[in-house]
């Protein structure tokens, strides 16, 4: 295995992974990591994010996961922002972020922040 600390040799399992949300994924091949204080059971990596949704959230000081396969939608919390904080600003209006151009003249939102709402 190769890791930030290294590379070691370590033992692999074949595992069927059950996450609190009754998702299930057969047949997974694990990486055992010797020698790590026990704070944890699990490091789900790439390889299981990737097949479906992950968004993790802290709101009043409470953190929360969530998973779901297969993927449904995407979730841009950018975007999400990006839309409640222009919602009011017109097309030809001067971009409230303050840009200017190459001569120095303030953009037009469209130029600017347009693509991303």
């Amino acid at each position: 295995m190769t890791h930030a600390g290294g590379t070691i040799s370590c033992s692999t399992y074949v595992i069927h992974l059950a996450l609190p949300n009754h998702t299930a994924i057969a047949g997974l091949t694990v990486s055992e990591m010797p020698d790590q204080p026990p704070d944890f059971d699990i490091i789900i990596g790439m390889d299981v994010i990737g097949i479906g949704d992950l968004s993790i959230t802290h709101v009043d000081g409470r953190t929360c996961m969530s998973f779901r396969t297969p993927s449904l939608a995407e979730n841009d919390f950018v975007k999400e922002w990006n839309r409640k904080a222009f919602a009011n600003v017109g097309r030809n209006d001067d971009c409230p972020c303050g840009a200017v151009d190459a001569s120095g003249r303030r953009m037009k939102f469209k130029d600017c922040h347009r693509a991303q709402v």
